[in-house]
């Protein structure tokens, strides 16, 4: 009996020998396990922030209505046609007002979060200062009825008639460059008529002399700071980066189109896109941006490079495709989508168009 007691305290010791070692060796494990899966957890928090924000999109259900209005080409008539100052004051006449009025109604009823102007906004060209002025005051006197946030995108035809500070002026606009949340999503307007200064666009482009300049001037004609093609500066690239740098979805709204072939205008003109819109269009890509909306070359054109939707615009004044043209954005989920309206000249009625794909 003795013997079997000391054989069985002997095997409860080998026992307890073994348990112990086993539980050290796998309490060991699980420690080292623990260490790895932690380190691996920072190493895999450290990729995580390595990677820019712009890469991580917000996914969103939000719902967000904007109205799009360009190319508006206003010229303002003197009520008193033997008023012949600079100054006299002045009214829209139907063919200019009528579209205007209409877009207001329409936005009335289609309640969008914001309304932007892509530019253009007068026709400039020719005209005195207090012309462009009071056709800018005029033409955000019928937006502002809409009662929700206007803004406004410089466009090189109002350049011709009032220069940069009076244009900001006159549309109660604290920056030509801004942007603006609305929940989940960023919008830009972006001025990118940045080609010469004055000096420069006298001498390379008109060829007039300071005499000349200072007679303009004398006479209220100051403006056309900018020549018909826009460049964009790398300072105005480093504040559009700047605003790019967000997981909100972006939409980008600037005058000129950013392509990089040259299009026929309903003119008969070729017009391009600024010099550098390569290089925009490569920092769009890397920034993700969802949306581009221009105008200028009253042209309709969609077309998707990467995971940018881009957009130009006909105006409501001068095309003979779409002629009083205005837009419905609806951004759901962070996809655009554009309705267009325009008032046919055969039928003269209001037809509804869908931009990605032309359809009535």
């Amino acid at each position: 009996m003795k013997r079997i007691i000391i054989a069985c305290s002997m095997c409860v010791v080998v026992a307890g020998v073994i348990y112990g070692g086993l539980f050290l060796y796998f309490h060991t494990q699980i420690k080292k396990l623990d260490a790895q899966v932690q380190q691996n957890f920072l190493e895999a928090e450290k990729k995580l922030a390595e990677i820019p924000i712009w890469h991580k999109k917000i996914t969103t259900d939000q719902i967000v209505k904007i109205g799009i209005i360009t190319d508006t080409h206003v010229h303002p008539t003197r009520i008193n046609r033997g008023d012949k100052r600079n100054d006299a004051p002045r009214y829209l006449e139907w063919s200019y007002a009528k579209p205007l009025r209409d877009f207001v109604t329409h936005m009335q009823a289609f309640q969008p979060a914001h309304i932007i102007h892509v530019g253009d906004v007068i026709e400039g060209t020719n005209e005195k200062n207090a012309v462009g002025v009071q056709g800018l005051e005029l033409i955000k006197k019928e937006l502002d009825k809409t009662g929700v946030p206007v803004h406004w995108t410089l466009g090189n035809h109002d350049l011709r008639a009032v220069t940069k500070d009076q244009f900001r002026q006159a549309l109660g606009q604290n920056d030509l460059s801004q942007s603006f949340d609305v929940g989940d999503y960023r919008f830009i307007v972006w001025d990118v008529n940045q080609d010469v200064t004055l000096e420069e666009l006298l001498q390379d482009e008109r060829g007039e002399t300071e005499e000349e300049e200072a007679k303009e001037v004398a006479e209220g004609k100051d403006g056309d700071q900018n020549i018909d093609g826009g460049h964009v500066l790398q300072a105005d690239i480093a504040w559009l980066m700047e605003q790019l740098a967000t997981d909100k979805r972006v939409f980008v709204f600037c005058h000129y189109p950013l392509f990089t072939q040259s299009i026929m205008s309903a003119d008969g003109y070729p017009k391009k896109s600024v010099p550098n819109a390569k290089e925009i269009q490569a920092i769009f890509d890397e920034y993700r941006v969802d949306g581009v909306f221009a105008g200028h070359v009253e042209a309709r054109m969609y077309f998707q490079d990467q995971l940018t939707h881009y957009y130009v615009m006909t105006g409501t004044k001068k095309s003979e495709t779409y002629p009083e043209s205005y837009y419905e954005l609806t951004i759901d989920k962070g996809w655009p989508d554009m309705t267009m309206y325009y008032t046919s000249p055969i039928d003269y009625k209001q037809h509804k168009v869908n931009f990605e794909n032309g359809e009535k």
